[in-house]
């Protein structure tokens, strides 16, 4: 994928277009949030593993994602809500 070739503006773009396909893809948010984390766009990571969370609270990639964010960000206490 786009993703492990470090192809992330291309990536963005096409997991922006799979959003408008499917709004209800935990997996394509998640990999939203990845992209962002990579780029250091973390308010936009934050919002997009958020979302990811909020479609499927247990799938367990965003809610790492996130937490080890919010972990290396020194936000520990935030952080265990979700580790």
């Amino acid at each position: 994928s786009l993703f492990y070739l470090e192809l992330f503006d291309d990536s963005i773009n096409n997991l922006n277009e799979s959003t408008k396909i499917n709004q209800k893809d935990d997996e394509t948010f998640f990999y939203l949030g990845e992209v962002h984390n990579k780029l250091n766009n973390l308010k936009e990571a934050i919002k997009y593993y958020e979302k990811s969370i909020e479609l499927n609270p247990k799938y367990l990639y965003s809610l790492y994602g996130l937490g080890s964010l919010y972990y290396n960000l020194g936000k520990n206490e935030t952080a265990l809500k979700y580790l």
